[in-house]
């Protein structure tokens, strides 16, 4: 039983819901994320990989990293929507746990994003790197495996290079939907549709089956093939 006064969202860590207005159509509408922010196997992979590092954190800083985990990245502006944290309490926050080993920066203050450190990244190699890698990209030398949709799937992280170049993959050559890359990337929905197919769509890697309607209930996205000859 949730206790009087606490909300829901807030117990099963919930997104905040979002209202959305209308005006010509004098409709409100509020929306309801039922997805938790701390999935848990999320949470069992960050425990085995960093073990008190991870359990000691505040909930703020455990939600950072779950949501760095979760979706490929994390940023402050990503944090203020799920969070009544102050955005300069944030930066430093993030700042706290890239000191510590947890998170990797990538970019400049103002287009930070963050992800978690990979295993075989020594802190002083993350610092030289984070100021020439950009949000978009991986380490230039990173090797990826054969199989990228299998290989993303199998696993509760996922660099956000990876997971673009899993799409990719399974779009190659038909229309896939949302749902369907979802299902077969073992990622939450929401995550493909607000992290990864708008970016790709903007740099031209894949294209929109109904173009011209974007909210189309039955849209779905192929991989732009590079012209022959």
């Amino acid at each position: 039983m949730l206790t009087c006064g606490t909300p829901a969202s807030e117990q099963q860590h919930w997104r905040v819901p979002l209202i959305e207005e209308n005006v010509e159509l004098d409709v409100t509408t509020l929306h309801l994320s039922m997805t938790s922010l701390l999935p848990a196997e999320v949470v069992e992979a960050l425990e085995a990989r960093f073990g008190n590092e991870f359990t000691t954190l505040d909930e703020t800083g455990r939600l950072a990293l779950a949501m760095a985990a979760r979706d490929g990245r994390v940023t402050n502006r990503a944090l203020q929507e799920v969070t009544d944290v102050h955005p300069r309490d944030l930066t430093v926050l993030l700042g706290k746990l890239v000191d510590r080993g947890l998170l990797e920066r990538h970019g400049d203050r103002r287009t930070a994003s963050y992800t978690v450190r990979r295993s075989d990244q020594s802190s002083d190699q993350s610092s030289d790197q984070s100021s020439d890698q950009s949000s978009d990209q991986s380490s230039p030398d990173a090797t990826f495996p054969s199989d990228p949709v299998s290989s993303v799937a199998s696993k509760g992280w996922a660099s956000a290079a990876e997971v673009d170049r899993a799409i990719l993959a399974l779009c190659t050559g038909r229309f896939v939907t949302a749902r369907d890359m979802a299902t077969a990337l073992n990622r939450a929905l929401g995550t493909i549709v607000r992290n990864y197919l708008p970016r790709l769509v903007r740099k031209g890697l894949i294209e929109l089956r109904f173009p011209q309607s974007p909210n189309h209930p039955e849209q779905a996205y192929k991989t732009v093939e590079e012209p022959k000859g």
